[in-house]
């Protein structure tokens, strides 16, 4: 290979005539020998290698008129080419267009511009169209589909793709999951507001991480703009089913540039109160079985058979939950003529309050004489992020390095307490009826809420439980580029490693305290004996009697616009309260400790874990002629971890597992070459067609690898992780 000698190099800004933005992704090149670049989303482009004499440059973008330009290069010299293009009109009757068309222009650029297959959604169309979060505005492009929590997107689905197969990132570095189970990242968390575009790559190249089976998506943040803007947005909502007008959001942002434009400074705060209460409807149905019909001739010989299932429950659930997010950005740019240098911060909270009271309807009792159960909760989710990055890019002729370091801090707690309450009565169905039966059919036949009998409802348990996960990643990354040219074929040479450490810890307990049968006696005592205004009820072995936690003022409204209807409600606020004098006193820090805790349930999250991946990759693009673009390359990954869990063994005691269980700790080492191939042909100045081949891969949940076992003792049967 050759490299270009007797060359020059041509430097510049493409911006719009009449607004001055900045063109991302437009085309600068020359015809002979051809020789082309795009620029980047700053409307910058450097141009190497261009030989020396006399050149005519041409600069396109779609739906502007493109332009040439005549230039004398000289050996080793730079000139300097700023463009501005004009919108291209044609004649007829006078439109107007809107910012949103033009920022969708740019995104179109983009998504021609680009060596992979990429969508993009432009900054001026989430402005236009503002979203909940970033999940709502990814969901605008093809492809994608969402996922919900509470009416809310926070997850992506690319290419019917679990969202755990796919690599988010915020300015080219990993976002951190926020989930103790899998590695799908919570995007609610990030509000739209901050983007200034989102791309979504669903082809890989060997410079981006191999674990992203379904796509990656990169999450762009505002940079401060050649004027200065200062802005303040505030907005407010009604919930309907909370019947309030509590929902708020406050945006605001600066930025400017100072000295000459070369040091740029953007700050961008925002704060959402968000009402999102739901009433929701489960039911629950048998396994199939096979029904037969025997002959009445002949009781050995089936006449007919089919295939039932049985309606077993309903639960409806009034679910209140309140949502408070805090997001901000500060970002620091400073740029001359041979170095960039940007520093990104971005601070996400986000905190759920959530209060629920599931009221289920049992009609299959083969296992328990409980008709009905209701179970208050109350549940306390704080979720935080912290990314800081450093990004540095040195130009050294035709040559490029970028060395960009950075950090990721996550922390989820939650805090939950829930009291479930049974009512014991036989509703005498008939199993046969229960048969492809409507849940609303059943509930008519039973009486629904009034067949309810409050004085038949106890109090079983007092729960309280609590969990908390923090992830702290740390990554350095370099990156060298060189452009070429070798007679009709042009190009850049890049190459480059990278290493991450993860570290993450996942740790949480759940207790309990029973009031049933005869051996919460001491229990049922304690308790009463704090509150000695309760009263215990006909069957202390059922629990402390519902009568005593009724909630007066409970009125849950049209449940489902009416189609069901929900009756009495347990006090949660009064519940909440008596435990919050209660554990202190007998709970498992005190002297008369009434507590067990829930083994099972609380080593089954419980891990350690360090991931070490060191990576590097090499590959080219290659352009024949103006036409025809070849992308190979080769990732190397390899990828360390450690995973600390447990061993335990189960028993019938009121903790579920045996006393001390085994803590375990388990290596893997994982090496893989990633090869990849991207084709694009421009067919016309406005026809590509594009195709990749690669290999990718995908890295196991959390939960999955952590070497947690469960051995039963009574049933003989093993619960074992994948480590």
């Amino acid at each position: 290979m050759l490299f270009a000698q007797g060359t020059g190099t041509i430097t510049g800004r493409v911006v719009d005539a009449l607004t001055n933005d900045r063109l991302p992704s437009a085309n600068i090149y020359i015809e002979d020998p051809f020789l082309g670049t795009i620029t980047d989303l700053d409307g910058g482009y450097i141009l190497n290698n261009v030989p020396v004499g006399t050149q005519t440059v041409h600069v396109s973008y779609m739906g502007y008129q493109e332009q040439e330009f005549t230039v004398e290069i000289a050996d080793g010299e730079t000139q300097t080419l700023n463009v501005s293009l004009e919108v291209l009109s044609i004649m007829g009757e006078e439109i107007v267009v809107t910012a949103q068309v033009y920022g969708q222009r740019a995104a179109i650029n983009q998504q021609f511009a680009a060596l992979t297959v990429k969508n993009v959604v432009s900054a001026e169309k989430i402005e236009e169209l503002p979203d909940a979060n970033a999940a709502e505005a990814i969901g605008r492009l093809p492809g994608i589909s969402l996922k919900r929590s509470s009416g809310e997107a926070d997850k992506i689905v690319i290419r019917g793709l679990s969202p755990k197969y796919n690599n988010i990132t915020i300015e080219g570095i990993k976002m951190a999951s926020t989930s103790d189970y899998d590695r799908s990242v919570d995007l609610s968390l990030v509000q739209s507001e901050l983007l200034s575009g989102i791309e979504v790559s669903k082809s890989l190249t060997a410079d981006m991480d191999a674990d992203a089976l379904g796509g990656t998506v990169n999450l762009r943040l505002l940079e401060a703009p050649n004027v200065r803007k200062i802005s303040f947005v505030a907005e407010g909502g009604y919930a309907n089913i909370a019947q309030d007008f509590g929902n708020y959001k406050f945006t605001g942002s600066f930025s400017d540039r100072f000295f000459d434009k070369k040091f740029g400074v953007s700050l961008k705060a925002s704060h959402e109160r968000k009402q999102m209460p739901s009433h929701r409807f489960n039911a629950g149905y048998s396994a199939a079985e096979w029904q037969f019909v025997r002959d009445p001739d002949d009781p050995n010989e089936f006449i007919d058979s089919s295939l039932i299932v049985r309606t077993q429950n309903t639960t409806l659930i009034d679910r209140q939950q309140t949502r408070k997010r805090t997001n901000g950005s500060l970002i620091l740019d400073y740029r001359n003529n041979w170095w960039e240098v940007k520093f990104f911060n971005l601070l996400s909270m986000k905190n759920d309050d959530v209060t629920s009271r599931d009221n289920q309807y049992i009609f299959n009792q083969q296992d328990s004489p409980t008709n009905y159960q209701q179970t208050l909760r109350d549940e306390k989710w704080r979720t935080m992020t912290r990314t800081h990055t450093l990004q540095n890019s040195f130009r050294f002729g035709i040559s490029k390095l970028d060395l960009d370091l950075s950090t990721t801090y996550s922390k989820v707690t939650q805090d939950e307490q829930y009291f479930p309450m049974i009512e014991i009565n036989e509703y005498n169905l008939d199993q046969n009826w229960l048969i492809y039966k409507q849940p609303a059919t059943i509930m008519d036949s039973i009486g629904g809420a009034e067949g309810l009998k409050i004085v038949d409802s106890y109090l079983q348990e007092l729960n309280t439980g609590d969990q908390q996960l923090t992830d702290i990643s740390y990554d350095a990354r370099i990156d060298y580029e060189l452009s070429y040219r070798f007679g009709g074929l042009s190009g850049k040479l890049q190459l480059g490693g990278k290493f991450h450490q993860l570290t993450r810890t996942s740790n949480g307990t759940s207790r309990y305290c029973s009031f049933q049968w005869g051996g919460s006696v001491a229990r049922r005592q304690s308790f009463i004996g704090m509150f000695p205004w309760i009263v215990q009820g006909g069957y202390p072995q059922r629990g402390i009697s519902a009568t005593n936690f009724v909630d007066e003022n409970y009125d849950p409204g049209e449940f489902l616009n009416g189609r069901y209807a929900l009756g009495w409600s347990g006090d949660l606020d009064l519940l909440k309260d008596l435990q919050s004098q209660y554990y202190p006193v007998y709970g498992p820090f005190s002297d008369s400790n009434q507590y067990y805790v829930r083994g099972v349930e609380s080593y089954r999250r419980d891990y350690e874990t360090t991931e070490r991946l060191a990576a590097g990759y090499i590959m080219t693009e290659l352009n024949i002629g103006r036409r025809l673009m070849l992308l190979p390359g080769f990732r190397y990954e390899r990828m360390e971890t450690q995973y600390q869990a447990w061993h335990v063994n189960t028993n019938s005691g009121a903790t579920g597992i045996e006393p001390n269980p085994d803590s375990v700790v388990t290596n893997r080492l994982n090496m893989h070459w990633f090869p990849s191939l991207n084709i694009k042909y421009k067919a016309t100045d406005f026809i590509s067609i594009q195709g990749a081949v690669y290999k990718s891969t995908t890295r196991p949940s959390f939960r999955q690898v952590s070497p947690f076992v469960r051995y039963s003792v009574t049933s003989y049967d093993i619960e074992s992780n994948n480590p």
